[in-house]
């Protein structure tokens, strides 16, 4: 009896741990710093918060484009799975501070459209991706509808839409 209530208890408070945790860290997010530099011997990285994530796609490839203008960049690239972008560069003849405020702002950008869609308020007077429709239906850019990403291909008559042996 006294194990069971005990169990009941600490089920209990494990569950409003867990179920708090997420707020906690969004709200942590501005006061830990996650756009870090790090080099590489081709140039830098430097972390990301929101970009990367689904539905940023078209904010991924403006900072792309925004990097490519800083005197020294050959290229840069958005990296959602490491969570970083790379920018091909001499670091020694590159203002990186400058990539890291660039990083930075497009990032903050891409949170305030993030949490326009999850509050409903997208569209209403919210900057960044929400304007642009990004996110919306599903598959992401451009004849992405079919598998591998192809457009898709209506069936042939007489198809039953099984797969050919």
């Amino acid at each position: 009896m006294l194990w069971s209530s005990l169990a009941r208890t600490v089920s209990r408070a494990a569950a409003a741990a867990a179920a708090s945790a997420p707020a906690l860290l969004h709200g942590l997010g501005g006061a830990v710093e996650t756009h870090w530099l790090r080099r590489d011997p081709d140039g830098v990285r430097v972390g990301l918060r929101r970009l990367g994530g689904p539905g940023t796609s078209n904010s991924s490839r403006a900072l792309e484009a925004r990097l490519g203008t800083v005197p020294g960049v050959a290229r840069a690239e958005v990296n959602g799975t490491l969570g970083c972008v790379r920018v091909f560069c001499d670091p020694d003849r590159t203002d990186t501070e400058r990539l890291v405020s660039l990083v930075a702002e497009a990032d903050a950008g891409a949170e305030k459209a993030w949490t326009a869609r999850r509050d409903g308020t997208e569209g209403k007077g919210a900057e960044g991706e929400g304007a642009e429709g990004e996110g919306q239906g599903g598959a992401e850019g451009e004849g992405a509808g079919g598998p591998g990403g192809g457009p898709e291909r209506p069936a042939r008559a007489g198809s039953t839409g099984a797969p050919e042996e």
